[in-house]
């Protein structure tokens, strides 16, 4: 589905500047309503093909290291997100926002 968030209001995300390099690298060229990131054949990108694709076997690799990561959900990395910035000194609310929270 193409679209706005189940909201319908656009959320900002912040991450660090030492990522800036490689998406703008893969969007110069392209339109601006062009995705970033597609599947096989320049197509649509689908959680499930991708999850397949490259999370489970990134989780694999983890779990190899520590068996801890074996439930680890693409979703659980979102909770993650949130309580590295809150530990780094984030303000709550701005993470609540980046979240789509009340």
């Amino acid at each position: 589905m193409w679209g706005t968030p189940k909201n319908h209001e656009r959320r900002s995300v912040p991450f660090p500047g030492l990522v800036t390099a490689p998406p703008e690298a893969r969007c110069a060229g392209r339109e601006a309503d062009e995705p970033v990131f597609v599947g096989a054949e320049s197509g649509v990108l689908r959680a499930g093909n991708f999850r397949s694709r490259v999370v489970n076997g990134a989780i694999a690799r983890c779990i190899e290291k520590d068996d801890t990561f074996r439930r680890l959900t693409p979703h659980d990395l979102r909770h993650s997100a949130a309580s590295l910035a809150v530990s780094a000194g984030a303000n709550v609310e701005s993470v609540q926002r980046m979240l789509g929270h009340a």
